[in-house]
């Protein structure tokens, strides 16, 4: 009640509404999608557009995450992609990487995480360890991993941690550059020694 139509717009309702909402096929899901503009002029892009991407990512993320078919997530992605709503292919693309990457997919994973990659012109380098690190585990191809040894690279020089450089040495390893790796996987455990974070697996594998 109270939540009717243009009501929703009342700042009240909007925090409930933001807060417990995500199906689309609500009266109040209906009303917001069909406003978007209105409640963006009110309520700033971000916060509006963030909550309908969500909504529209129902079955995407259902499907990834509760082991869903092939058929229920590519169902999803189209809802999402049709949505019309301002970053839905960027946000198809970060649930690509999460659905290829269980479905043990690798070569679309890989594909997925280099245009990921290019679209996100401010990565962080915490994304691009975790990205790099997947490529370590799961990617075979030659030519994918010195991509990802280029993105990890990039993450040393923004952020030499341990966890970044550990994951460096690994590549190395796995491309066959022996030499190289050990000398990473050193500089690894030197910053794990300065962060007091435990470096047994870098030792191991050393």
């Amino acid at each position: 009640p109270g939540m009717k139509d243009a009501a929703m717009l009342e700042e009240e309702n909007w925090v409930v509404f933001n807060a417990l909402f995500n199906k689309l096929d609500s009266d109040e899901a209906k009303y917001f999608l069909g406003h978007l503009s209105d409640f963006a002029k009110k309520y700033g892009d971000d916060p509006v557009y963030y909550e309908a991407l969500n909504m529209y990512s129902t079955g995407m993320i259902k499907a990834t995450y509760t082991g869903g078919t092939s058929e229920e997530y590519e169902a999803g992605k189209k809802i999402l992609l049709n949505s019309g709503v301002k970053g839905a292919a960027y946000r198809a693309l970060t649930y690509d990487l999460e659905w290829y990457k269980r479905q043990d997919d690798w070569d679309n994973y890989s594909k997925t995480a280099i245009e990921f990659v290019k679209q996100t012109p401010d990565i962080t380098p915490t994304s691009l360890n975790n990205l790099a690190w997947s490529f370590y585990e799961g990617v075979d191809d030659q030519k994918m991993l010195k991509t990802a040894l280029k993105w990890i690279t990039k993450a040393c020089e923004e952020e030499p941690s341990y966890a970044i450089l550990d994951t460096k040495a690994m590549l190395l390893h796995k491309l066959g550059r022996k030499d190289d790796a050990i000398e990473v996987a050193r500089e690894a455990i030197e910053a794990a020694k300065m962060s007091g974070e435990p470096f047994d697996a870098t030792q191991q594998a050393l």
